[in-house]
């Protein structure tokens, strides 16, 4: 059986697939302004994506937004999460400043969550689980791949390999240029969630096409999926109402549906 997570009230891992909304901004003000005008809205976790802060490497200003947010979303789940500039963020990073960012944001005690990218910085992928694991916040191991979409095996060994690991949750996002890609990331999905893994997994296809991937989590097994308020942050991505109401809709919560 599947492991689930209860994190303020909100269950990972079960039911509906919770809807994450990234906060991508490059100054405090805007970041504010931003978690500001989210707060009305239907969604279950902010991310905070600390790569695109101007300051994220001054240890003070990255904990005032840190509370800040957590001030605007108590009772919301808190993923930190630089993204790094491999798979998609805005900047380099040494391994040694992204360890001790984590662990910094993991020691917080505001952050329920903290993403690692596992697979890319795997040199420092066990030193990072252990320091956030101690902190007791919880790891979401990901992997982000904009080329392409790898076979089956591999999206299902790469999952799998970040459970082995110690990711509470394993994340991957690809990018599918076919409807064959499609299927592929939601039958490796599916497989992974019922035939393998035993924590929540995560799965996104990254382009118009791959859109199936964000609403029919709930079928194939992938937990959370990602909504847009305003500019989306990724190719894709829908709005947080609409992403809301069809999943309402696959859940059979039909007097939720909005439109």
């Amino acid at each position: 059986m599947r492991k689930t997570f209860n994190i303020r009230g909100i269950i990972i891992g079960e039911g509906k697939p919770k809807i994450i909304v990234p906060i991508i901004e490059k100054d405090e003000v805007s970041i504010i302004e931003k978690a500001n005008s989210m707060v009305h809205f239907p969604i279950d976790v902010v991310e905070w994506r600390a790569d695109a802060f101007g300051d994220v490497f001054d240890p003070q200003k990255s904990m005032a937004v840190l509370r800040a947010l957590r001030d605007i979303f108590p009772n919301k789940i808190l993923i930190f999460s630089f993204r790094i500039q491999k798979e998609g963020g805005e900047r380099e990073i040494s391994s040694e400043a992204y360890t001790q960012l984590n662990q910094i944001a993991a020691e917080s005690g505001v952050v329920d969550m903290v993403d690692v990218a596992l697979i890319s910085c795997s040199d420092v992928a066990a030193d990072n689980i252990s320091r956030i694991h101690k902190a007791g916040v919880l790891v979401m191991g990901s992997y982000h791949n904009f080329a392409g979409t790898p076979e089956k095996a591999v999206l299902i060994r790469t999952l799998m390999k970040m459970q082995e690991m110690g990711a509470d949750v394993s994340k991957i996002a690809v990018m599918p240029n076919t409807a064959d890609d499609l299927l592929t990331l939601l039958n490796a999905t599916y497989e992974t969630a019922s035939k393998y893994g035993d924590k929540p997994i995560v799965t996104t296809a990254m382009s118009p096409a791959g859109l199936l991937s964000r609403l029919a989590g709930e079928i194939f097994g992938s937990s959370m999926t990602y909504g847009a308020i305003g500019e989306a942050t990724a190719p894709g991505q829908i709005s947080v109402e609409l992403l809301d109401d069809v999943l309402n809709l696959l859940h059979g919560d039909h007097n939720k549906f909005r439109l």
